[in-house]
């Protein structure tokens, strides 16, 4: 799958790199990208490989949730039992963990919801 793709929105053709363009821009910028790649019959391959990133990226940043939430399963460590310095780290190692976690379950809710947008303006469109 190739990442640049081009694309017609009225009588202006664009080439953009949809992955770089999906991961960068806000929301309601990629609404506008959304609908201009949507705008024609002629963009059916724009389509189909913007439908395959947001599917990939969605799919990547759940493995990411996955591997961090085992990884805070596996090595969060109770500091209750412990003090000084050792309970420090451990503190501090554990916020580390659930940092992770947390930014990983933000990315794959927004990853998520990039691709709900495009698939609800999709319908829209093409129904």
């Amino acid at each position: 799958m190739d990442n640049v793709q081009h694309f017609r929105h009225g009588s202006t053709e664009y080439t953009a790199d949809l992955v770089l363009l999906f991961r960068e821009l806000p929301l309601p910028k990629l609404r506008k990208i959304y609908a201009a790649i949507l705008s024609s019959p002629e963009n059916e391959k724009a389509v189909q490989a913007a439908t395959e990133i947001l599917e990939d990226t969605v799919r990547q940043a759940y493995q990411l949730l996955s591997l961090r939430t085992t990884e805070y399963k596996e090595e969060y460590v109770d500091p209750e039992h412990l003090s000084g310095p050792e309970r420090k780290r451990t503190e501090y190692r554990n916020k580390k963990l659930l940092g992770a976690v947390n930014s990983a379950k933000t990315a794959h809710e927004r990853a998520e919801k990039r691709l709900n947008e495009f698939n609800e303006l999709r319908k829209k469109l093409f129904m």
